[in-house]
């Protein structure tokens, strides 16, 4: 687990959602197994992932409420009778 613990960062670079959710299960079974410095350690990193994955994520929220938004706002084609 130790291992896994280490490369973590490199093996899911782009990907902080992925990143969060194995820090949270290793630092969860740190916690469990009683080893507290070591879950602190991955959840704390768990914590930053979900941020920076928040963060990217609503920028693209916002985008597509926008857009979204813009559709809505366009008329509709009335049909040629």
């Amino acid at each position: 687990m130790g291992r896994a613990a280490t490369t973590i960062g490199e093996r899911f670079e782009n990907q902080p959602g992925i990143d969060a959710e194995l820090r949270h299960t290793i630092g969860t079974t740190y916690a469990r197994l009683g080893l507290f410095e070591r879950a602190e350690e991955q959840l704390a990193s768990m914590e930053s992932q979900y941020e920076a994955w928040l963060s990217e994520n609503a920028d693209r929220r916002q985008k597509t409420i926008a857009q979204a938004e813009e559709e809505m706002a366009r008329p509709l084609p009335v049909p040629a009778d």
